[in-house]
């Protein structure tokens, strides 16, 4: 019996023990060699990134139009609070249409 144990058990284990210490070691490379920014992965929206400049170079005149856009956008990937942040700035700076078209996104919620 212990013989079996000995002959089967033991290599099973010391395979099971390599094998955890390989992806250990695995994801200890990768920690150290592949920076994580925690704060841009939070901050993956684009608002706190892109100024009415950078709107107005992205769009050309219909800065608003372009801001709808990236709203039902960030309505689609879930990003609803960076949604909320563009269509409250449509509602509060666009044209008729376009604040009539923010506050229907908004009613969505």
């Amino acid at each position: 019996m212990i013989y079996f144990i000995i002959n089967f058990y033991l290599p099973l284990l010391f395979a099971i023990f390599m094998g955890a210490v390989s992806i250990l070691g695995l994801g200890l490379y990768l920690l150290q060699h592949i920076k994580i920014n925690y704060n841009r992965a939070r901050q993956d929206t684009l608002e706190g990134e892109l100024n009415n400049q950078d709107f107005h170079a992205i769009a050309g005149e219909d800065v608003f139009a372009t801001k709808l856009d990236l709203a039902r956008a960030f309505i689609e990937t879930g990003k609803r609070d960076s949604a909320k942040q563009i269509l409250d700035n449509v509602v509060k700076q666009g044209n008729r249409i376009q604040q009539q078209e923010a506050t229907n996104l908004l009613n969505q919620f």
